[in-house]
């Protein structure tokens, strides 16, 4: 008994074998491209300027906050607290809505007007935080005239 059986020739078998690495190559290069360029974003700020003033006319402070995106990506304030509790719960307001965006490179100025009372008073240090949209906070403290 013979056997007539024949396996593919050695030279299909090579370009096969070529053209699944290139396949191979050239997704593992996507991937690489794509994971590197995430890695290579990066989202900071600034807080170059932070001080209150006591505005008597409306029994309340003006805090201003003024910053520059230093970081290669756009990004993005989501939240705004006062000493861990966000800044409306204090009857707070700010200038802009959030999320506010800021472009990388560019400069921002944040008002926020916190009225007289809710436990704040004169003298006291009151801690601001800013988180922006990669989870990062950027905490100053301030003493309210």
């Amino acid at each position: 008994m013979t056997n007539h059986r024949k396996g593919i020739e050695p030279v299909v078998a090579a370009v096969i074998l070529i053209a699944v690495a290139v396949a191979l190559g050239i997704a593992v290069a996507f991937w690489a491209t794509g994971l590197v360029g995430n890695l290579g974003q990066l989202k900071e700020m600034e807080i170059q300027n932070f001080y209150a003033s006591y505005n008597h006319s409306t029994s309340s402070w003006d805090i201003i906050i003024k910053g520059t995106n230093t970081g290669t990506a756009d990004i993005s304030i989501v939240e705004i607290t006062i000493n861990g509790i966000p800044y409306d719960n204090y009857g707070a307001t700010i200038n802009t809505t959030l999320p506010y965006t800021i472009n990388s490179g560019n400069t921002f100025s944040i008002t926020l007007n916190l009225p007289e009372g809710n436990g704040l008073s004169h003298g006291q240090t009151i801690e601001i935080a800013l988180t922006i949209d990669n989870g990062a906070i950027f905490k100053r403290n301030l003493n309210l005239p």
